[in-house]
């Protein structure tokens, strides 16, 4: 699987263009590791390499990320990341509220 086609790329925020919003940015894309709780939601994209976002890890945190991050990644059992496409677009508010109600934020 194609982690970012192309018809996603100019769907994107550019990166910025909703850090005025705060939490209340959309997160458009969610990337996830089906193996472990890691998963990293885009909420813009500079159209190259580097994404902004929420990250869902050891280190739960807003920042940046890189694409070839995400393609590179592998983890314990030798899988990578894939896109969710079941993904519907939420607010990191949204987000952090239905992780927090099933105990993973």
């Amino acid at each position: 699987m194609e982690l970012l086609p192309g018809a996603y790329i100019n769907k994107l925020p550019k990166l910025f263009e909703q850090a005025w919003l705060g939490e209340n940015a959309v997160i458009y894309l969610k990337f996830h590791d089906l193996h472990s709780s890691n998963a990293w939601y885009v909420t813009e994209f500079d159209g190259k390499d580097l994404f902004f976002g929420f990250i869902l890890g050891d280190d739960t945190r807003l920042g940046y990320f890189r694409l070839q991050e995400l393609k590179d990644y592998k983890n314990s059992l030798g899988s990578g990341v894939e896109r969710d496409d079941d993904f519907k677009p939420a607010t990191i508010k949204e987000l952090k509220h239905l992780l927090a109600r099933h105990g993973k934020a």
